[in-house]
């Protein structure tokens, strides 16, 4: 008898596992609706599949997302001896909610790094909610494959350092660091969207130099050179494996990045932004004037959106490696504390390229909503800056996001018309943006925002007051 609720709460968390595994290739099954667009590409792709893909088929993807595409697509031809669209097209979609059924199991994992009481739980919320799952599998396009790659890649770099107040094992290390730069190659070469990750790159691996250093002294350069050493030979080989323009260095990543017109030059390709609060059609060029700067210098939107992102990217890592300094010199352990800032690092530079720049598209934000309500769930449970009703929030504006990412494949219910308007996201977004930084700006002073601008407002009555 006494053993009976710890088998009952292992028998529970089976069955979560299950439905969690269980969902991703459910919702292909019952979900009917897919983005025709997007299948409709890979599948021309798949007919050019081989060294010349990209002189002959103008394809736009790095190396491993067009495996992931055109690879996948032709070798279910193969296979299943079948030209039928349909049974393709099913079939590809099922094989990413393979990857959805691995990112929620990794869900799990980062979930029970960061000691979360119910892990299972938590990562089953992170899938249920409509941000996560609507933009991959049903949708039929891999950002799933990128957010594994990226999971990968975090867990590796922070296994690597994570001690949990117990010793660490270089060899150990090793391999987490091996295994972690082979992911972030993987990462990088999925889709060019990951180029807006490399401020969260260089955050997170000056974290864990720092973090090897306290633990391994010198020996630590020798761990650091390995994950340079792998990650360079890895990212060369695989991103070279297709034959390129001999002026692109037989990179593939180089010629999407320079020749691909990866950047629509619009106000907004199909996405939400502050932009789109201009009274211009959203499908405007981004290169129309919105102000003059002293006198006759010319300010685009586009101009602007990049000085605002910059600006905004720029404060974060600032702010969030002040954090980091007085974290990794504290005595007590910080480390949870540690992955709950990465993570919010990560979010908010998704969600703020999303808002403040130029010719984003429906599905750019699909990466950045998961690590933004893993950290807000952590830092409400440890009761550091977040309201339920902030979290809440925070489910809503998720919520929200993928019902207006579904109803672009399929019409939403009259009830629901609003998700389905750009500059309903917009707002909302812009808000949450300006909430969330906020947040970030409380977490890394460690004091209430309101509470310093009340300061400063009584600072400034008191040296003005007549």
């Amino acid at each position: 008898m006494n053993n009976y609720p710890q088998f009952y709460h292992k028998f529970n968390d089976i069955l979560m596992i299950i439905l969690g595994i269980s969902l991703p290739p459910l919702l292909v099954k019952f979900i009917p609706a897919y983005y025709y667009g997007d299948i409709e590409i890979f599948r021309r792709w798949g007919d050019c599949w081989g060294e010349n893909i990209y002189s002959l088929c103008k394809a736009d993807y790095p190396v491993i997302g067009i495996s992931l595409t055109a690879g996948i697509i032709h070798h279910i031809k193969d296979i299943f001896k079948t030209s039928d669209p349909e049974i393709i097209t099913q079939l590809f979609r099922y094989f990413l909610a393979v990857f959805d059924a691995f990112n929620f199991l990794l869900f799990v994992y980062l979930s029970s790094l960061m000691r979360f009481g119910f892990p299972i739980f938590i990562a089953l919320l992170l899938l249920l909610v409509p941000s996560t799952w609507i933009g991959t599998a049903v949708w039929g396009q891999i950002d799933g494959c990128s957010l594994f790659f990226c999971l990968l890649f975090i867990i590796c770099l922070i296994k690597s350092w994570l001690t949990h107040n117990l010793s660490v094992n270089i060899y150990i290390s090793t391999v987490w660091l091996s295994l972690g730069s082979l992911s972030l190659s993987l990462y990088i070469l999925t889709k060019q969207l990951g180029i807006f990750s490399i401020f969260f790159i260089i955050f997170l691996f000056i974290v864990t130099s720092v973090k090897l250093w306290n633990i391994f002294s010198q020996k630590s350069v020798y761990l650091l050179l390995l994950f340079f050493t792998i990650f360079s030979f890895s990212f060369y080989l695989i991103d070279s494996s297709f034959e390129i323009k001999n002026s692109f260095y037989s990179s593939s990543y180089w010629f999407i990045l320079t020749e691909a017109n990866i950047h629509k030059s619009v106000i907004s390709w199909n996405g939400f932004n502050l932009w789109m609060f201009l009274p211009e059609d959203m499908m405007s060029s981004d290169k129309i004037t919105l102000f003059y700067f002293m006198g006759n210098h010319k300010i685009t939107v586009y101009q602007a959106g990049i000085t605002l992102y910059s600006l905004f990217i720029s404060f974060i890592f600032i702010t969030g490696f002040r954090k980091v300094q007085k974290l990794l010199k504290q005595t007590q352990n910080t480390e949870l504390y540690l992955i709950a800032l990465l993570c919010f690092f990560l979010g908010l530079s998704y969600l703020g390229f999303n808002v403040l720049l130029t010719g984003t598209h429906e599905r750019y934000l699909h990466l950045g909503y998961p690590f933004i309500l893993i950290a807000v769930i952590w830092f409400y449970s440890q009761e550091i800056g977040f309201s339920g009703v902030a979290v809440i929030g925070c489910f809503f504006c998720a919520t929200s996001y993928g019902l207006f990412v579904y109803s672009i494949m399929n019409p939403l219910p009259r009830l629901l018309f609003p998700f389905q308007r750009h500059q309903f996201l917009a707002s909302i977004h812009l808000f949450l943006l300006l909430f969330l930084l906020a947040k970030w700006i409380e977490i890394c002073q460690g004091t209430r925002l309101n509470r310093k601008i009340d300061s400063v407002i009584k600072r400034f009555l008191k040296t003005y007051n007549p």
